[in-house]
């Protein structure tokens, strides 16, 4: 991904942070972005529980296609879900560059 790239996916996502109303996104998931979006080409990240509060996620990247990389994130958060005993599911959070979270 070129360094133009990256800028347009950290761009995008302090905007949807930014935007996401009043209550203030937890540090760890700033941090958490910003390591997803370095994962390489074919990458997803999903969350379960509130990304403003209590949440546990699952991140792919370098996968052999989207939906493999969907999959990963997905079953990555289920087992940190079960771990925590959380009840709401995993729910993908971005799937390559364009975040696809809706409240």
């Amino acid at each position: 991904m070129s360094s133009t790239s990256r800028l347009a996916v950290a761009l995008s996502a302090i905007f949807f942070v930014s935007c996401a109303g009043d209550v203030k996104r937890d540090p760890g998931f700033k941090r958490l972005w910003i390591g997803y979006s370095a994962l390489e080409e074919h990458r997803a990240l999903a969350v379960c529980g509130d990304p403003d509060r209590m949440w546990v996620a699952g991140a792919v990247g370098g996968a052999s296609t989207s939906e493999a990389a969907r999959q990963g994130a997905l079953e990555a958060c289920g087992k940190r879900r079960a771990e925590r005993r959380m009840k709401p599911p995993c729910r993908l959070y971005a799937s390559g560059d364009k975040v696809v979270w809706t409240d």
